[in-house]
């Protein structure tokens, strides 16, 4: 497993997403989290919203059941509930997220916001979760579903009133390319080349959900796509890429599920890959390219200066 640094922290650049977990399956959710540390992985990625809080109840669960382990956890507060559009920003709706997670996990390594609203002014949000730092149950901040812009501007407002900035970003980031429109929620952020270029300049932490376009690669040599996958990722674009990775994939021995993990995760950004595997084979599947490191020459081949 190679490994990177968010503010200071030693993280796995692979990452354990665990968005499905649940109370009622956890002994399966727990086979996962044993496989994916025992690989060396150490960071989880969770929120207060995935499956109605019983991702986050699970996950403490299992750390009480292993207290001796240093995986970081990474989670997410202040997500819409009456509507994308109506945003949950305020310092009463952080407060109270936070604080129920904290009912089920112990600490919060990384505490990131769902969700953005432009309309919101970026101080009293950083006023809001300074709060939490010095409670110090929560060690770090950041943003999800984030632009580069805005969180520029979060942290300028931290730094000129001695507050904690944003340390990482989270995105709908892979090999394949996505637009809001496409998923069909115009309040995520995906990556594009204008926001990769910055992060590469800047060297700001950025992780990745879908950073294995939930399989298309895979599931389009395979002539198998479903019809949510296919109206996400089925594009011109994507299919021309997909040859691509086909054929890095098979020189370097993995799936092409797992080599684009292994492309998120490259030495071109300071990125992490979020690996939402349902099975332990699918998992194991992702972590055969846990120590894949591209070339320049080979993302030269695969996407040119873009990303």
């Amino acid at each position: 497993m190679r490994y990177g640094y968010i503010a200071g922290e030693r993280i796995s650049k692979f990452i354990l997403g665990t968005d499905v977990f649940s109370l009622k399956d956890s002994e399966h959710a727990f086979e996962l989290m044993n496989c994916f540390v025992d690989s060396g992985g150490n960071a989880f990625d969770t929120a207060r919203l995935y499956a109605e809080g019983q991702s986050e109840a699970v996950i403490g669960r299992w750390l009480a059941a292993n207290p001796d382990s240093s995986v970081k956890i990474i989670s997410k507060c202040s997500h819409p509930t009456q509507g994308m559009h109506i945003s949950r920003l305020s310092k009463e709706e952080i407060d109270a997220d936070v604080k129920t997670s904290l009912e089920y996990l112990p600490k919060i390594d990384f505490l990131l916001l769902h969700r953005d609203d432009r309309s919101v002014d970026v101080g009293g949000i950083m006023e809001s979760l300074q709060a939490w730092i010095e409670d110090g149950r929560v060690k770090h901040i950041g943003a999800s579903n984030w632009s580069v812009e805005r969180i520029a501007q979060a942290n300028a407002y931290a730094v000129s009133h001695g507050l904690t900035p944003f340390s990482v970003s989270e995105i709908a980031w892979s090999f394949a390319k996505i637009t809001p429109k496409a998923w069909g929620d115009e309040t995520l952020v995906c990556m594009t080349d204008d926001e990769g270029k910055i992060y590469r300049e800047t060297g700001f932490p950025v992780l990745a959900y879908a950073s294995q376009a939930k399989g298309f690669f895979t599931k389009l040599r395979n002539e198998n796509i479903d019809s949510k996958v296919e109206s996400r990722y089925r594009n011109d674009e994507n299919v021309a890429r997909a040859e691509k990775l086909w054929k890095l994939a098979d020189e370097k021995g993995v799936s092409s599920t797992a080599a684009c993990a292994a492309y998120v995760a490259g030495e071109r950004l300071n990125g992490f890959a979020i690996l939402g595997c349902k099975t332990v084979e699918h998992l194991k599947d992702s972590l055969s390219a846990a120590d894949l490191v591209y070339t320049r020459d080979e993302f030269e081949m695969l996407c040119g200066d873009g990303f």
